[in-house]
């Protein structure tokens, strides 16, 4: 039987907020509070000219529904591409602010990709799921790829919140944003982020 990880729950308590026309594409980012947009804003770092292979590194991420809309006990699943080898994070912040790193985790530790290989969160084989629950509101994915596996939450790690097989990150987003942007650029030089946005409704 697979284990159900509830990604709402796993915030404090999401604020309500108004649900966007799914037609409305121009701006993905407009719903978000100003806790998220920080994570938009600050956990964006420019990719590095080019790698050891010569190509410039794109990043890819793709939700299992276009729509990006969910209700309540549905299932999410996150595909990764990376054009270059990499090491992948990703993170989930609610509209509350609270951070969580959703991969690696306890059941998936292995967070590497190969180049133009496809990494699909959960995939079949785990016996893992990424459940939405109440209430209706706006979550935000975070995912970084670094061509290094040097630790990128481990000074931030919040030990005394249980997340289940998650890690809850201490601060709010405002502040682990910035404490992220600069641990990226100290030590994962080329890296970069993609940022996706899925909606909870009733």
């Amino acid at each position: 039987m697979k284990t159900m990880l509830r990604i709402s729950a796993l915030a404090a308590v999401l604020a309500a907020v108004a649900i966007a026309d799914p037609a409305d594409a121009a701006d993905p980012y407009k719903d978000l509070s100003i806790e998220q947009r920080a994570m938009v804003e600050q956990v964006a770092p420019e990719p590095a000219a080019t790698t050891s292979s010569g190509n410039s590194p794109s990043l890819t991420t793709v939700l299992d529904r276009a729509e990006g809309i969910y209700r309540p006990g549905e299932s999410v699943a996150l595909t990764v591409k990376s054009t270059e080898d990499a090491y992948i994070w990703v993170f989930d912040t609610g509209t509350s602010g609270r951070v969580h790193q959703l991969f690696p985790n306890e059941y998936a530790t292995d967070n590497f990709v190969r180049a133009g290989h496809s990494l699909t969160l959960p995939s079949e084989q785990d016996e893992y799921q990424f459940v939405v629950s109440q209430p209706a509101g706006v979550e935000l994915l975070t995912v970084i790829a670094s061509p290094n596996d040097k630790p990128l939450t481990r000074n931030f790690i919040d030990r005394e919140t249980n997340a289940g097989p998650f890690l809850a990150l201490l601060g709010t987003a405002a502040s682990l944003s910035k404490d992220l942007h600069i641990t990226i650029q100290q030590d994962h030089p080329g890296a970069v982020a993609h940022h996706q946005v899925f909606r909870i409704v009733e």
